[in-house]
């Protein structure tokens, strides 16, 4: 979802403000640089290198060579971060139409102010750095992101950079012109919207990341009918195990040995138990043993399906269970899914 909205400056205020930053423009070049800096205590020798290329960025400037002139105060501003410096620095890209430049030079000028004594040099500088801000405010194009509800891990990109968290819902300044943004979360659907910044106005986006429908695995076919023959051919398997034990059973009770002879009951045939009690043990272990063996398979297949379990809920278990009671046996299978 994207909703753009574009609110305008008031613009009497705003032409007054523009009027009054360029009128001064010059003067505000003139009154940094025909005074000292305050700088932060660097090296002698780098001050002195900064002070060399101030005046020559200085000269320049003066003269309307802003081409030449701006760049010596960026290697003065290397040198020694002055917040004088800076605010040439910002005048600069202003009179270069590099309106988000200066924009963000006039803020960091406002932050290395602090630093300048005496008061009333650094109300002064304080108060030049105010006012080229409000001169901005109606010139610049200003983007607004909103995410509504933002989701965990959350990236927003504007023309493929990343927005730190704190700038979202804030008016950022922007070039003019066609913006690309977008967002993306773990388990979300990467959204990607254009947007038109226009001078002096705020555009809106806005955009909802909604959670990716999460869909089961399917369990290969082969999985179900492997389990379910090696589950069909176990449960023979135990059933004929049960009559291996029923008729070694039957023999105990009619049979006993004595003296190394086997005597068994009158009219009992011990000859037909005993044919039923080896053809119940090999059936038991051949079929037995290809039903386990299936159903190991079956269970292999099962675990190589992507589980979607949600962390700490109960995993899927497959549990096999054989059982034998007189005359007869089984199988019973159980799990959870």
């Amino acid at each position: 979802m994207t909703r753009s909205t574009n609110s305008t400056s008031a613009p009497r205020p705003a032409r007054r403000n523009a009027r009054r930053a360029r009128a001064g423009g010059g003067a505000l070049l003139a009154v940094l640089l025909t005074g000292s800096a305050a700088l932060a205590e660097p090296s002698p020798r780098d001050r002195a290198q900064a002070e060399v290329l101030f005046r020559a960025g200085r000269q320049l400037v003066s003269k309307g060579d802003l081409a030449a002139g701006c760049p010596k105060f960026e290697e003065s501003f290397a040198l020694y971060p002055a917040a004088s410096t800076k605010l040439n620095l910002a005048r600069c890209h202003e009179q270069a139409d590099e309106l988000v430049l200066a924009w963000r030079a006039y803020r960091e000028a406002l932050t290395l102010v602090g630093d300048v004594t005496p008061e009333s040099r650094r109300k002064e500088l304080s108060e030049i750095a105010h006012a080229g801000l409000a001169a901005l405010d109606a010139r610049l194009a200003k983007l607004r992101i909103v995410i509504p509800t933002p989701p965990g891990a959350l990236k927003v990109l504007r023309d493929g950079a990343l927005v730190p968290a704190s700038e979202l819902g804030e008016a950022s300044p922007v070039e003019p012109g066609r913006h690309e943004v977008s967002a993306s979360a773990p388990g979300h659907p990467t959204v990607t919207r254009a947007v038109v910044a226009e001078a002096g106005k705020t555009a809106t986006v806005e955009l909802s990341l909604e959670p990716m429908e999460q869909r089961s695995p399917e369990v290969p076919a082969w999985v179900w009918i492997t389990g379910g023959a090696g589950v069909a051919l176990t449960g023979v398997g135990v059933y004929f195990l049960g009559t291996d034990l029923a008729a070694i059973s039957d023999l105990r009770a009619n049979c006993h040995e004595d003296g190394g002879k086997t005597y068994c009951a009158p009219g009992y045939d011990h000859e037909r138990d005993n044919a039923r009690k080896n053809r119940g043990l090999g059936l038991f272990l051949g079929l037995g043993g290809a039903g386990a063996v299936a159903i190991g398979a079956a269970v292999v297949g099962l675990l190589k399906v992507p589980s979607t379990s949600a962390p700490g809920s109960r995993e899927a278990a497959l549990t096999v269970s054989p059982w034998v009671a007189p005359g007869g046996g089984g199988t019973s299978i159980s799990g959870a899914f």
